[in-house]
């Protein structure tokens, strides 16, 4: 049975991102196997070009990862945010308890730490 499909009445869209993002990461793809073959100045810049503009991670582009609430101790004393002061935006609200963060840390490594010294206690005593 054969279904007949009017494709001149199908509406074009400008509307889809993923479209848009698929395309990019296949692109890539195709452009970074023809480059393994043999390096091609015009294919880097075009996998740049296509990872930039589709926020895509590519051989030639990487990420950094942000933390709003991270700071350095010069600007923490001063009450702005590295990530704030250096986007030149207004200082986010700091997180109730950020200051003890690293106390939790220790404290529940040291617990981790004591429990796996008495689970292998406990273990060595039953077969030893």
């Amino acid at each position: 049975m054969l279904l007949p499909i009017d494709v001149e009445r199908a509406a074009v869209r400008d509307d889809t991102p993923a479209l848009r993002y698929l395309w990019a990461r296949g692109r890539i793809a195709e452009l970074g196997d023809f480059n393994r073959l043999g390096r091609d100045d015009e294919a880097v810049r075009e996998i740049t070009r296509l990872g930039l503009a589709h926020n895509l991670l590519t051989d030639y582009t990487s990420f950094i990862a942000v933390d709003q609430w991270c700071a350095t101790r010069r600007q923490r004393d001063a009450g702005r945010p590295a990530a704030a002061a250096a986007a030149g935006r207004e200082q986010p609200r700091r997180r109730p308890g950020a200051e003890h963060a690293g106390a939790e840390f220790a404290l529940l490594a040291a617990l981790a730490g004591g429990l796996l010294w008495w689970q292998r206690r406990r273990l060595g005593a039953r077969h030893g």
